[in-house]
Formats: structure tokens, sequence, C-alpha cells
């Protein structure tokens, strides 16, 4: 079964899967994630961390390894949502999984906040999964909504950490292995010192050159990236 995609033009992006993440210091979150995902019953998970530490990969990786036990899912950005749109919420308690990213976009929102807790409500009364993720702690969301924040806190609470440079380095690896690339350790490190350390934008590039080098027949080497 494909993950459902919403009439908001949401996609979940095909490249995130578990397979595809280098969990580095996250290695037991993941464990965890995974570990929720192969239980019975209602699960709740609040994923935190700051940004690009890999949040959304994790919950459309959730996405993906659900629906492939033909299990009803959905992917919902609130970043990519307007804020009088909490009435979106509405069918999703239907649903097996359902992954609510950046919840910290409508902390504070007494409407998105109320749907939020019934969406929460309907799923554990049907024995679904709820995963949330969010920048910071559920302490720190500032919810006006108090039994929200209780049920944030019911279940499993996973803080996922930024990679260091090495780590970055394997992870830039992992994602070539997975289209067919060789990167080496000393490419890899050019690359890092020439760019941000934010992960979304080196795999947005690294896809680029990833890309290029299949085209030209290349390998994806220093000179490379020079022409580039």
């Amino acid at each position: 079964m494909q993950p459902v995609q919403l009439d908001l033009g949401i996609r979940i992006q095909d490249q995130c899967h578990f397979d595809n993440y280098f969990s580095g210091p996250n290695q037991s979150a993941v464990s965890l994630i995974k570990s929720v995902l192969s239980q019975s019953g209602f699960n709740g998970v609040y994923l935190w961390g700051q940004s690009q530490v890999g949040k959304s990969h994790c919950l459309q990786a959730a996405c993906h390894a659900f629906a492939k036990e033909n299990k009803r899912v959905c992917y919902f950005p609130l970043l990519q949502l307007d804020n009088s749109a909490s009435h979106a919420l509405a069918g999703l308690e239907d649903m097996d999984l359902v992954c609510v990213d950046d919840i910290q976009h409508v902390a504070g929102n007494p409407d998105w906040e109320n749907a939020l807790f019934a969406l929460f409500n309907a799923l554990r009364d049907r024995g679904a999964k709820l995963f949330i993720a969010a920048v910071c702690s559920v302490k720190q969301l500032g919810l006006s909504l108090p039994d929200l924040e209780t049920r944030l806190q019911w279940d499993h609470i996973v803080h996922l950490y930024p990679l260091k440079d090495k780590e970055i380095v394997h992870a830039l690896q992992l994602r070539c292995n997975n289209r067919g690339v060789h990167l080496s350790d000393e490419t890899a490190r050019y690359l890092l010192n020439r760019q941000t350390r934010q992960m979304g934008v080196l795999y947005e590039l690294l896809e680029r050159l990833i890309e290029q080098a299949i085209q030209e027949q290349r390998r994806l080497t220093i000179p490379f990236i020079r022409d580039c």
C-alpha cells in the first residue's frame, strides 16, 4: 500500500527510509521508533531536536515502513500549511499512523491545539499510532492547552542529536552508496569543509552532484566538484 497523499499536495519523499538514514548518535532513537511500529495498540512518539537532525526523515521513514504492512498512513508537515487550516486534520483519525511534523509552528493556536488534542484521543481510542516532531521539548513548546501538553508526554519521548563532522562524512557516503556512487573520505571532507553543516542542504547539493556525475559519466571526485 502506498503512503496516503493529501489533497494539499503533500508528498512523502521516496528516499526517506530507515536504511537511508545514518543514525550515528541516534541509533537507539531509531531502534525505539522501529520497535513502536512493531507493537500493537496505540503508541505515541514525540520526536524532538534542532533543525536538520533528521526528524522529518524519520517520520516519513516510519510512514514508508508501516505502509509496507498495508497500513493507512499520513505525513502531515505543519510548516507547509496555513495556521487557519486545522480543519485539514479531519479524517486523519481513520489512519493507522499519523505523523505530524513541526508542531511548534501551531503551538499557542487554540484552534490547532484543540484539533490535535481531538486527533490524539481519536487515534488512541482506535489503537492507532501518532508520531509528532518538533524543534524543542514538550515543555518548551508553549502550549496553551494543558491537556494536550500532558498527552504529548504520555508515551515515548525521543531526542535526536546532530552529527559530528566524521559522522556527516559517513552519512554522505551512505547516501552515495545507495545511489551506486563511490564517495571517498577525502572528497566527502572537501565537500563538507566548503559547505554548511546543515544536512538537508548537504543532501540537496549531493543529489545534484550525483545526478551530474551520472550524466557526464564521471566519478564523484574533488576535481569534478571544482568543475561544477
